[in-house]
C-alpha cells in the first residue's frame, strides 16, 4: 500500500469496498503535511471520512485519528538578568487552557545559571493550540517582573522539544529558543511583589 494506512474511527484495516475506494481517490487526493501523517477529508455517499498517510511500519491499531501530535518536551530557564533572582515561576499552556498547563517555580538562581528541565507536553500537527508562556520572577532586591498573560511562541514539529526560557536585564525581556524553529521574545515589566 505504499505506506498509506486507511482507519476509521474504529477500524484500522482496509475491509471493505468504501475504503478500498478511499484509498484510490487519496492517492489523487491533495493533502496537506503534516508531521508525521497526512491528513486528506474525502465525501463519498455524504460520508465524511478522514485519511492518514503514516510512516511505513507505523502500526497504529484501532485508535481513532490524531489530528494532533502530543509530545513532550524540556524546558530550560536561563537567567541573564545580572543579579540573582530569588523566586521565578513559568508557565507554558496549551491552547492558554488553564486545564492544560504546566507550571515550576525555581528559587535562588544565580546570574547566568541554567536551571530545569521543566517536562512539558505540546501538541504538533493539523489544528495544534498554540503554545503560551508566562513567567514571573522576583530578584534578591524584591524587584518584581513579569510578562503578558497572551504571549505565545509555538514549538514546531521540526523541533527536538527542547525550549530555552532567557530573561535578559539590559533589554527587559525574555527570549524563548528552540532547537530549530524561529524564537520569539517579549517584553518584561515590573510587577507588584
Amino acid at each position: 500500500m505504499n505506506g498509506l494506512q486507511l482507519r476509521g474511527c474504529r477500524s484500522g484495516r482496509i475491509s471493505d469496498p468504501f475504503w478500498r475506494e478511499v484509498e484510490r481517490l487519496a492517492i489523487k487526493a491533495p493533502c496537506s503535511k503534516q508531521a508525521p501523517f497526512f491528513i486528506c477529508r474525502l465525501t463519498k455517499g455524504g460520508l465524511m471520512s478522514e485519511v492518514s498517510r503514516l510512516p511505513l511500519g507505523d502500526d497504529e491499531g484501532d485508535n481513532p485519528i490524531a489530528i494532533g501530535d502530543d509530545r513532550i518536551g524540556a524546558v530550560y530557564l536561563v537567567n541573564d538578568w545580572g543579579v540573582d533572582l530569588a523566586q521565578v515561576t513559568i508557565r507554558h499552556r496549551r491552547g492558554n487552557d488553564e486545564s492544560k498547563q504546566e507550571q515550576y517555580t525555581f528559587h535562588n538562581v544565580e546570574p547566568d545559571a541554567k536551571v530545569g528541565p521543566v517536562p512539558v507536553k505540546y501538541t504538533v500537527g493539523s489544528g495544534s493550540p498554540f503554545d503560551y508562556w508566562w513567567i514571573k520572577f522576583t530578584t534578591q532586591n524584591g524587584a518584581a517582573y513579569t510578562c503578558k498573560s497572551n504571549f505565545y511562541c509555538s514549538i514546531s514539529s521540526d523541533d527536538d522539544g527542547t525550549v530555552y526560557l532567557r530573561v535578559d536585564g539590559s533589554t527587559k525581556k525574555m527570549y524563548v529558543k528552540f532547537s530549530k524553529s524561529s524564537g520569539c521574545n517579549v517584553e518584561l515589566e515590573s510587577s507588584p511583589g
